[in-house]
């Protein structure tokens, strides 16, 4: 199932009001139980993922994969899987590389995942976009939704808004010692997810790896399955890139300090 198919969950209808003197209007009952829907994926992630936290080792620094289906999603550790996460800990074996991602996740599912792991990482990898750039979020935005403000549209909206995505991202970085963020490879892209990859550009806490850039040099008949998610070829050279790329990080750091 794509992205947008664990996104585009049916929505709760507001129960009738049984009178003037209802306690909650139907408008919040409806907030109530939507908020409650989207937030039952962090619920399956953090029971998920907390066992094989526990399980690393923790004389070696970690390194957390944030994403959605295109990282490869919610799977165990031993599965024999080829996502680029697996790539990247074939490179770095010194590391424990440790994937948080799952389906449908927008950067609001994974901040709140990992303040729920409460995870500490060495590096924060971000490969995001596609599911926050949506505009199929009934009436609006997680971030309103969870605020409790009255709905803007009675249309769709995005499912995160730029100017919470930002305020994510600041809470993110918190929890890592580099928050590293790529925006995804999508093809065709109407645009929304370089309006996320501007967002990463210019987030003071976030070093952003043009990763788009980079996969565009195969092109999307090399690299993709699908207008979203990597083939098998594509997740080893993006993982073995990024690999690269974090050595050189790290090492242009040490020389800084």
């Amino acid at each position: 199932l794509s992205c947008s198919l664990f996104l585009g969950e049916e929505t709760p209808q507001p129960p009738p009001q049984e009178g003037v003197g209802a306690e909650i209007s139907a408008g919040l009952m409806w907030q109530t139980m939507s908020l409650e829907r989207y937030l039952e994926k962090v619920d399956r992630a953090e029971t998920f993922y907390k066992p094989y936290l526990k399980q690393l080792d923790d004389a070696k620094p970690l390194i957390v994969v944030l994403g959605g289906s295109s990282s490869g999603g919610m799977r165990r550790p031993d599965e024999l899987t080829e996502f680029w996460p697996d790539w990247l800990r074939k490179q770095l074996p010194e590391y424990e590389v440790q994937s948080l991602a799952f389906g449908g996740a927008t950067t609001w599912h994974l901040n709140k995942l990992m303040e729920r792991l409460d995870v500490r990482a060495h590096t924060c990898l971000l490969y995001a976009g596609h599911n926050d750039r949506m505009r199929s979020a009934p009436r609006q935005s997680l971030g309103s939704l969870e605020r409790k403000e009255e709905p803007q549209t009675q249309a769709f909206a995005y499912w995160v808004d730029v100017e919470d995505a930002d305020f994510y991202l600041t809470q993110l970085s918190e929890r890592c010692g580099y928050l590293i963020a790529m925006e995804e490879y999508r093809f065709p892209d109407d645009g929304e997810v370089k309006a996320f990859a501007r967002l990463l550009m210019r987030h003071r806490d976030v070093l952003h790896l043009e990763a788009v850039k980079y996969l565009d040099t195969y092109g999307p008949k090399i690299v993709l399955q699908d207008q979203i998610h990597l083939n098998p070829y594509g997740h080893e050279v993006l993982g073995s890139w990024i690999a690269e790329n974090l050595k050189t990080i790290w090492k242009d750091n040490e020389k800084r300090e």
